[in-house]
């Protein structure tokens, strides 16, 4: 056995001695070494010494595995493209699954260089994400697949993208080098992500101007270094699924030297006019770009007060149209500049136009007003809290969260703060965007929140549950006894209790600094908490009574916690407001994007009117009649009062999740407990909110299909309005990024993208500007596909997230904006039904004409086709008329009329 153990040694590649992801191991320790001993290139190049260099093996050439070549991936990614469907209803094709562990004779088995490991990576992605130049090359050299995308995003949009983060800031620009003589200069630069934007909106988004030039030089003949002006042309001007430009981006984010590179391009590019026309610059159409919004760049620009990109978007359009443009309110930039609160920005644009550019000094007037947005912004940063010690509650033993196991392990897991917070995977948020942008700061070591604070919301004895479970297990994650639970899917180890009370201080830190800051009238105000364990469905008791919200609905027994919840931190950051900073919080508002409804919190805001509690209680043994000694009920009184008898009317909750067909956590269905302000979601049927308690509106979207539409509705025509008219001192928000298209978690439901989620925090940062001083604390809830680090649709969604909190955005909420935006959406409505309704009535006179031409009916009556009085024909008159068949059936007779010789 020992011998036929040695020569199965002989025979089985290195890489599965050495364990089944290796090479994904290799890229990651960027060893190149041992990914050469386990391609057997090691093997190959001693045994090519020893024969006196024969046998060398030839390197692969550019057009094998090549990004854009003939593969089935590239053709998927390229279908995608082409659709003008804004949706995205479903994950990117290029996903690739783990193989069966018994499967070795597969070829994804034998493939090593582009299997998928249990993150979805192949090594190629892995060498990206890592930072590993060498083993990169070695791969493309190797012919490695590079067709292959992660999370939606090709092959050199993940190479560009990890340049936002300050360690790979200078591998990226060499990757991108490498990706594109491998894999074809133009071909690589023109391919787009399932969002449609080429790498140029990427380095555009993120300022990467240097690999912007990179990608601008695969347009360059490699042998005379002519430029294709055509095909440049082409990509300045591509929109993605926003209709943006990578100006629009440019301008948006404030990266004016990107903006200048993208204008000195274009002006190398003339645009020749139609007879009689002079030639148009290629920079002045860049400019007066909309997107599908109607914005161009310049509207960007000024509505975040970027002053210098201002003035060179209006140097570079000669003709001035770009401050004439409407967006799709009717706002010109102009306009959007005072309603934003740039105004001095607005008058010196005004004062440039009239004296033109020989009159206005613009580098020292735009050096002014950026001092002016500077100064602003120092009363408006963004706080970002995070700390080890969430980090430190395991759901699973942490040899599980290693490559090779971590398919098995739960979604609620510490790499989830990880590909945020955390440099060494690729934190989003420890890019320069957030780090060395003034916008904001940092704090690493929230304290644990007081008993004190946490027992307003919570009962004692949940609390003490907790507290003793977890203690009673191991202090070593790996041993057997070291995962315990307190539900089916909520699991907890010995360091839990101390995570949920340090998540709970973070969201008690973040109201301190607003309130601090605010009142010395400067620096934060807005807060993000990268936190858990999650906590929106975390009741008093902890897991809501049978998914009841009703607070005089007995608790439930034996399951103590919810959903992967221990404490409600946005309901103990708010009771905490309400009852410390009583003179300056009087009111608060607390919303919920998550895609699973925040019952829990819903039932601690129920909590705060006094209840009365009946239990029905048994007492003796049963005498075998079916009757009992003693029967009869205990009444008891229930109140968790953040600040007294009123608080009622100082809290708002507003939800809008998932809903239907079991969808978890069975709560949510439509309802508003208040005043109806706009009866588009009228409450259907379903769970009911407490109807005695503060106010409560749910949306429930059901499922499970994408419903970005009406998601938006929900929030723009519902949600949005009812906070609006609470007037809240503070805005807390339960930021759950579940609802995301290629979240698993969502089980289909919503599918939003990153941009709805920018889309909803700017609408509550307008909101507090209005009411609440600026003042928003958000806390991380769910939100779990975290495939793909940087690039994983989790940390994108929480960046577009904390990007608009920390925008310059100064423009109060309008309700009147949000009546004309949904107007004009029923317009578009109402014109669609309109063009419909004329279609019909074009095909019902065609057939009309052909019932009236005997040769035509002659030709039906052969063909069994209905006549002009078949019953089925005169049902049809009052009833839906299939267009489908219709058409099939009218081209039919079509073809008989012709035939003889008809019309």
């Amino acid at each position: 056995m020992d011998a036929l153990d040695a020569l199965e040694g002989v025979f089985v590649h290195p890489a599965r001695v050495r364990g089944r992801y290796a090479v994904h191991d290799a890229c990651e320790g960027d060893d190149v070494e041992l990914l050469k001993d386990l391609l057997g290139l090691n093997k190959e190049e001693e045994a090519a010494a020893a024969k006196g260099g024969e046998g060398q093996r030839e390197e692969v050439g550019a057009g094998d595995g090549g990004e854009n070549g003939s593969g089935p991936a590239d053709e998927e990614m390229k279908d995608k493209i082409e659709d003008d469907d804004d949706d995205d209803d479903s994950d990117d094709g290029d996903f690739g699954g783990e193989e069966d562990d018994d499967d070795e004779n597969s070829d994804e088995a034998d493939n090593l260089m582009d299997a998928f490991d249990d993150s979805g990576c192949t090594p190629l992605h892995v060498s990206l994400l890592n930072g590993s130049l060498e083993c990169l090359n070695l791969l493309l050299q190797e012919g490695a697949d590079t067709g292959v995308g992660c999370e939606g995003s090709p092959l050199i949009h993940v190479a560009v993208s990890v340049g936002c983060l300050d360690h790979l800031r200078l591998f990226a620009p060499e990757a991108a080098k490498a990706i594109m003589r491998h894999c074809g200069g133009l071909e690589t630069v023109l391919i787009a992500d399932d969002f449609r934007r080429t790498p140029l909106h990427i380095a555009a988004d993120l300022g990467l101007g240097d690999i912007a030039k990179i990608l601008f030089s695969g347009f360059a003949d490699e042998a005379t270094g002519e430029v294709d002006s055509s095909a440049l042309r082409d990509y300045l001007l591509v929109r993605d699924k926003l209709g943006n430009t990578a100006l629009h981006y440019a301008s948006l984010r404030g990266h004016a030297d990107m903006v200048d590179l993208l204008l000195s391009t274009a002006n190398t590019v003339k645009l020749s006019g139609g007879e009689g026309e002079a030639a148009v610059q290629l920079s002045e159409l860049l400019c007066t770009t909309k997107n599908y919004k109607k914005c161009v760049p310049l509207h960007f620009a000024l509505r975040q007060g970027h002053a210098q990109i201002a003035f060179r978007l209006l140097s570079a359009d000669a003709s001035g149209n770009s401050t004439k443009c409407k967006d799709i309110v009717g706002n010109t930039p102009l306009v959007d500049a005072g309603a934003y609160g740039h105004g001095d920005l607005k008058e010196k644009i005004s004062e440039f136009r009239a004296k033109g550019s020989s009159g206005f000094d613009v580098d020292a007037e735009a050096a002014s007003l950026e001092g002016n947005r500077s100064e602003a912004m120092q009363k408006n940063k963004t706080l970002i809290i995070r700390s080890e010690v969430c980090e430190n509650h395991f759901t699973c033993r942490p040899a599980t969260l290693s490559r090779g196991y971590f398919s098995q392990a739960p979604p609620e897991n510490p790499h989830r703060l990880k590909v945020l917070t955390s440099r060494e995977h690729g934190g989003i948020l420890t890019s320069s965007e957030f780090t060395a942008n003034g916008a904001y700061l940092w704090e690493h070591n929230p304290p644990k929140a007081k008993m004190s604070d946490v027992l307003r919301v919570h009962e004692w004895h949940y609390i003490k549950h907790v507290k003793d479970v977890c203690e009673g297990l191991s202090e070593d994650g790996n041993d057997v006894d070291g995962i315990g639970s307190l539900d089916g899917d909520t699991q907890i180890s010995r360091f839990t209790f101390d995570a949920a009370f340090v998540a709970a201080g973070a969201s008690i830190m973040a109201v301190d600094k607003l309130m601090e800051d605010s009142s010395k009238g400067s620096g934060v105000s807005k807060v993000f908490c990268a936190v858990r364990p999650p906590g929106h469905h975390a009741g008093p008791t902890g897991a809501v009574s049978g998914g009841s919200t009703d607070p005089t609905i007995p608790a439930m027994g034996g399951s103590h916690s919810h959903g992967f919840c221990l404490l409600n931190n946005l309901a103990v950051a708010a009771a905490y407001a309400m009852n410390i900073y009583r003179k300056k919080i009087k009111k608060v508002a607390l919303v919920d994007f998550d895609v699973h409804h925040g019952n829990g919190t819903e039932a601690c805001v129920s909590s705060v009117t006094p209840t009365v509690l009946k239990q029905r209680m048994l007492i003796g043994g049963n005498d075998g009649s079916g009757t009992y000694k003693f029967e009869g009920f205990v009444r008891s009184h229930k109140f968790k009062p953040w600040v007294d008898m009123n608080d009622k009317d100082a809290i708002l909750f507003a939800s809008c999740q998932g809903y239907g067909n079991h969808f978890y956590p069975g709560t949510g269905a439509t309802d508003d407990t208040g005043a109806q302000e706009m009866d588009d979601f009228p409450y259907v049927g379903g769970s009911r909110p407490f109807l005695d308690g503060p106010r409560i509106i749910n949306v429930g979207i059901k499922g499970p299909k994408s419903e970005r539409q009406l998601w938006k509705k929900a929030w723009r025509d519902k949600i949005l309005p009812a906070v609006a008219s609470h007037e809240p001192d503070l805005i807390l928000i339960s930021a759950g990024f579940d609802a995301h298209a290629k979240d698993d978690m969502n089980s289909g439901y919503i599918g939003l993208l990153e941009c709805d989620y920018e889309w909803v925090t700017e609408e509550l940062v307008k909101i507090a500007n209005k009411h609440s001083e600026g003042r928003i604390v958000s806390i991380l809830e769910g939100g779990y596909r975290i495939q793909g680090r940087t690039v994983s649709p989790f940390a994108r969604s929480v960046a577009a997230h904390v990007r608009a909190l920390g925008g310059a955005i100064f423009k109060e909420w309008s309700e009147a904006e949000q009546i004309k935006e949904r107007d004009r959406e029923i317009r578009i409505e109402q014109e669609k039904l309109r063009k419909q309704q004329e279609e019909l009535q074009k095909l019902l006179a065609e057939r009309q004409d052909l019932d009236d031409n005997p040769a035509t009916n002659e030709n039906r009556e052969e063909a069994g086709l209905e006549g002009p009085s078949s019953p089925k024909r005169r049902r049809r008159g009052g009833g839906s008329i299939d267009y489908v068949a219709l058409n099939a059936q009218l081209e039919k007779e079509a073809e008989a009329a012709k035939s003889n010789g008809g019309e």
